[in-house]
């Protein structure tokens, strides 16, 4: 996955990512740890959309994101939504702001 965001961040300059969490737990310790590891390695920007997350996992993505920037060189920057169509909406709000800054 890691390696995905690596290719699309050397395509377009950022990646947005939505992660759908309504089915799935947190994210475990080895995979923490391997993550925040790539990213100290591979400093990218990702703008990130969590759907569906309860206030603890709000709080472990919070935590582990802002780990991420202190510790590393990546930008993460995390957004909570409830629905899939927020998540999209979201998704072609932030494309619009870049494509309008990038012209400016």
């Amino acid at each position: 996955m890691c390696e995905k965001l690596l290719q699309v961040y050397r395509e377009h300059g950022y990646v947005f990512e939505i992660l759908d969490v309504r089915q799935g737990g947190a994210m475990g310790a080895e995979a923490r740890r391997v993550n925040a590891a790539w990213h100290r390695d591979h400093p990218i920007e990702v703008e990130v959309i969590v759907l569906g997350a309860n206030v603890l996992l709000r709080t472990v993505v919070t935590l582990f994101s802002n780990a991420v920037r202190l510790l590393g060189r990546s930008q993460l920057r995390v957004q909570f939504v409830a629905s899939e169509e927020e998540a999209l909406a979201r998704v072609v709000s932030l494309r619009d702001k870049r494509r309008s800054g990038a012209s400016s």
